[in-house]
Parts: structure tokens; C-alpha cells; sequence
């Protein structure tokens, strides 16, 4: 068993701590601090609000309007794209740390990892706020959105630590993430509706793991559906998780070693 699940629980609480430190730290050199870290949310959905509600005029999704939709599919993007843009460079952004003999490296890309997910907290409960507000009542089905949570922190854990690691010997690494994040975006079904699209284009795109998770928040949130009724996918996607973390286990394992000369 690799020896990094051991490592973060026994440092558990040292992850929780610099995982704050890094939000604070963040936001240190704004005039408003940490409010900015869920100030930026609610200025990111009134935005959208105005441009495809007042600007665009969007025709609702079914009868959900189509704010409402996006937002409840881009709370998960959100978190998953600048998460996984900012842990890429996290070892280069502790190198000090790394250098330390004593200190544990093995937790850092997981320390980005929870920093996102205060914000994604705040983001999801504004996405509740929207669903109540258009008359969708608290169902049953709202609870499963903590499974979605889960299988999206496992994949982005994931692809953290194969990215980070390949930052180390990459620089460039952290800025190609960031273009395929902006490309991701449009082949995800963020903005647009997925049963617009040909049924050939749709399974395609569904190899993104990150596809079920946008579709899965929401069935949570809009349209009621266990994740069990769509069996294959699920097994899909966590076949996917399972071989990425094995990969970021072996990847990671043989590289940090010359983290200390590289860094």
C-alpha cells in the first residue's frame, strides 16, 4: 500500500492548517482579504445572471431557467479547473518546504486540493440559494451531491499529483493546464445543453471524466436521478479515477526524489 494515504492522515492536521494558511495567503495582498474568496463567486454569478439572462436572453432549459442550470453545473468546473491549475505548481510554490528534510511533501498538492474546497462550499450554497429560489424544493436526492463531491475531489487528487510532479520537470507545465482548462471548458457541458448535440458527439465527449461529475451535480440539484440508474458510467468513470491515482502513485513515488535538486 503506497505510503502516501498513511502520511496524510497522520499529518491530518497539519493539511488542514496550511490548507487555511494557503486561502489567507491568497487573498493577503487585496484590500478586502479573504471576503474576496466568496465575494469573487457571487460577482461571477451576478455576471452570468446579466449575461445570458438579461444580455443573451437564454430560453430556459425545460422549465429550469437557464441561469440556474449553468450555475449548478459550473459550481463543480469552477472548483475542478482552478484547483487543479493552481495544485499543478504547488511543489514549485513550497519549494522552500521541500527542502526540509523533515517535512512530509507528499501533502501539498492535497493542501490546494482542500483550499478550493472552502470556496466550492460557498459556491455550492449559492447554486441551493438560485434552485430554491425558482420553486425546486429540497428533495432527497440533494444528498447525493456530497457522492459527487467525493468522486471530484478523488479524480482531481488525482490528476494534481501527476501534474504537479510533471511541473517539477516541465516549467511550462502550469501554463499548458491552464489553456487545456479553457478548452476543456467548451467540450463540457457547462454552457451549452447537452441533448443539442448529435448522440456520436455526446458519447465522445463523455470520455472527460469531468462530464459525469457537471452531468451529476446536476441530477442532484435540477433533475432527481441516482447516479446508480446510470450504472456504466459510473463504472466508467471510476475505472478512469482508480488507474489515474495509480498513475500519480507511481509517478509520484519515482520522481520526488529530485524534487530538492530541481526546485
Amino acid at each position: 500500500m503506497d505510503n502516501r494515504l498513511n502520511t496524510i492522515l497522520r499529518h491530518k492536521r497539519k493539511i488542514i492548517k496550511l490548507s487555511k494558511d494557503d486561502l489567507f495567503q491568497r487573498y493577503s495582498g487585496h484590500t478586502l482579504g479573504i471576503f474576496w474568496a466568496f465575494f469573487q463567486p457571487t460577482i461571477t454569478v451576478a455576471i452570468f445572471w446579466f449575461v445570458f439572462s438579461k444580455g443573451l436572453r437564454s430560453q430556459p432549459v425545460g422549465n429550469i431557467p437557464y441561469i440556474v442550470w449553468f450555475v449548478c453545473g459550473y459550481s463543480a468546473w469552477s472548483y475542478f479547473s482552478e484547483t487543479l491549475i493552481s495544485a499543478t505548481n504547488t511543489f514549485w510554490q513550497y519549494n522552500y518546504l521541500i527542502k526540509k528534510v523533515i517535512f512530509p511533501k507528499s501533502i501539498l498538492p492535497l493542501i490546494k486540493v482542500i483550499s478550493g474546497f472552502y470556496i466550492h462550499i460557498f459556491f455550492v450554497s449559492i447554486s441551493f440559494i438560485l434552485v430554491y429560489s425558482q420553486g425546486i424544493e429540497f428533495s432527497i436526492y440533494n444528498i447525493q451531491l456530497i457522492y459527487y463531491m467525493f468522486a471530484m475531489i478523488i479524480y482531481t487528487i488525482a490528476l494534481s499529483y501527476i501534474f504537479s510532479t510533471l511541473a517539477v520537470f516541465l516549467k511550462d507545465m502550469t501554463t499548458l493546464i491552464g489553456i487545456i482548462m479553457q478548452l476543456m471548458f467548451w467540450t463540457l457541458p457547462v454552457a451549452w445543453i447537452s441533448n443539442t448535440m448529435s448522440l456520436s458527439v455526446i458519447r465522445l465527449l463523455k470520455y472527460n471524466p469531468m462530464y459525469y461529475i457537471i452531468e451529476g451535480y446536476r441530477n442532484s440539484f435540477i433533475y432527481h436521478v441516482w447516479f446508480w440508474e446510470n450504472s456504466r458510467y459510473t463504472l466508467y468513470f471510476w475505472s478512469v479515477t482508480i488507474i489515474l491515482s495509480i498513475i500519480s502513485i507511481v509517478l509520484y513515488k519515482n520522481a520526488n526524489k529530485h524534487f530538492a535538486d530541481l526546485l
